[in-house]
């Protein structure tokens, strides 16, 4: 089976990814090693012999949307994970994910559409493009902001940098959060001073 040169990438990522966080420690550097001395070809090799995403329960896709590979998460609902893609073309880059191995479903494009929606408000790209995707037979929506004399060109980021964008995509809801909270608070304040006024007595002359 083939792959492309952006697959070859994000299969080594993720992978490394994996290792990273599930392999005991006196096999992580060897086994690093020999997976960041593979090319195109001993990867396909590999991921074959050892039946690697090419079924459901293994699929890296499968693996992220169950949370068993680190990622940055945006949001997500009971079918689907928005998550920040680890090597962005550009700001804001996302990947929507089905938890499920297959196809999207109507909930994967409504979600996709709330956080372009979120993206556009705040980040003020030019556009958000909406691209769907597979790889191995699991589709996913891919949305990429697009900037003012910008170009497209991936770039690896920790998980402590898209941590940060996301704060920029979410500060909208988190400020709506903190709105909500600063409401409550005055509401029970005030309900406190008038229940403390009934209780005053009266003043006799």
């Amino acid at each position: 089976m083939e792959i492309s040169e952006e697959e070859f990438k994000e299969i080594k990522e993720k992978l490394i990814s994996y290792i990273n966080n599930n392999f005991p420690e006196d096999k992580k550097s060897s086994s690093l090693d020999k997976l960041d001395s593979m090319n195109k070809e001993e990867l396909v090799s590999f991921l074959e012999k050892n039946n690697i995403l090419f079924e459901e329960e293994q699929c890296v896709f499968c693996l992220i949307g169950l949370k068993k590979i680190p990622s940055c998460i945006l949001e997500e609902d009971e079918e689907n994970l928005a998550v920040l893609d680890i090597n962005p073309l550009s700001e804001g880059n996302s990947l929507i994910i089905p938890k499920s191995h297959g196809k999207v479903k109507e909930s994967t494009l409504l979600l996709a559409q709330k956080i372009k929606g979120e993206i556009k408000n705040n980040l003020m790209p030019l556009e958000v493009k909406v691209e769907k995707q597979a790889m191995f037979n699991h589709e996913l929506i891919n949305l990429i902001p697009i900037y003012k004399d910008k170009e497209l060109k991936k770039e690896k980021k920790s998980i402590e940098e898209l941590e940060i964008i996301k704060e920029k995509i979410l500060k909208k809801d988190n400020q709506e959060d903190l709105n909500k909270k600063e409401e409550t608070l005055n509401n029970v304040e005030e309900q406190e001073a008038e229940e403390k006024n009934l209780w005053l007595p009266k003043r006799i002359p």
